[in-house]
């Protein structure tokens, strides 16, 4: 943990053992350490994969893409990372010596895991998520939190019902963010005169969700970043579109 050479630790725990708590103490041995890095889990069991009779000799829908996803959000909001991969067991790539295995985009629609992945990037691509950390402290049984105390909170409930929330003082703009569809839903505002121990609304259903809180200055700001991240985005395609024209015609 303390090497200079190193700029990230990488592990492998497969399933519901590498998840929040086995990513939480990583991350807290590792600034115990006094050399904070990044922390990823580099493979936690791939979507549709069984191994027999190793990976404890699970079955389907043990691994199903669902499941994986809640991994990785379990993963982010240990304040680290995970890479994983897809399992081309069906689809163009079935069968022997046909291309199939793991991220080859030969699978086919029963592979949803990286669809939900997506909506997992797009939450936290839409606030600063590196000025968070894991804060357990501030949350109840069944809650998840990553905090700037102030200014922003992130939660995640593995199986909806209602976040607590211990929250310093201010007017925050709250929304839900459901993580199996990518949908935002505005709350009432929440103000707070002191630091309050809130509860949000019942989730809508019994699925996973996600919950944002934002004091008032900073979602601006947040909006403000995630338009340049889109300006930035296009000009990098327009760049390449450039570019690509450029070589067809043979400059």
């Amino acid at each position: 943990r303390k090497s200079p050479w190193a700029d990230f630790a990488m592990y492998q725990s497969w399933d519901e053992h590498g998840g929040y708590q086995y990513m939480l103490k990583n991350r807290r041995d590792q600034a115990t350490a006094g050399r904070p890095m990044p922390q990823v889990n580099e493979e936690y069991g791939y979507e549709d994969h069984y191994p027999f009779p190793w990976g404890e000799k699970r079955l389907w829908p043990a691994r199903i893409g669902d499941n994986r996803r809640r991994l990785a959000w379990e993963m982010c909001m240990a304040g680290c990372y995970q890479t994983t991969g897809e399992r081309a067991n069906d689809g163009t790539g079935a069968g022997p010596d046909t291309g199939g295995g793991w991220v080859n985009g030969r699978g086919n629609e029963h592979m949803t895991m990286l669809a939900g992945y997506r909506h997992m990037r797009d939450f936290f691509r839409s606030m600063p998520w590196w000025t968070l950390e894991p804060r357990d402290d501030l949350a109840e049984a069944g809650t998840l939190v990553l905090a700037e105390v102030g200014r922003r909170y992130a939660a995640y409930m593995p199986t909806g019902g209602v976040a607590g929330l211990t929250i310093a003082p201010g007017v925050y703009q709250a929304k839900w963010f459901n993580p199996r569809t990518g949908q935002w839903t505005a709350l009432p505002e929440v103000k707070l005169s002191a630091e309050t121990k809130w509860k949000s609304p019942p989730a809508p259903d019994a699925g996973d969700w996600a919950l944002l809180l934002e004091a008032r200055q900073h979602e601006q700001a947040g909006r403000v970043r995630e338009a340049m991240d889109c300006c930035m985005a296009a000009v990098a395609e327009a760049a390449w579109c450039g570019a690509t024209a450029a070589q067809a015609v043979g400059l």
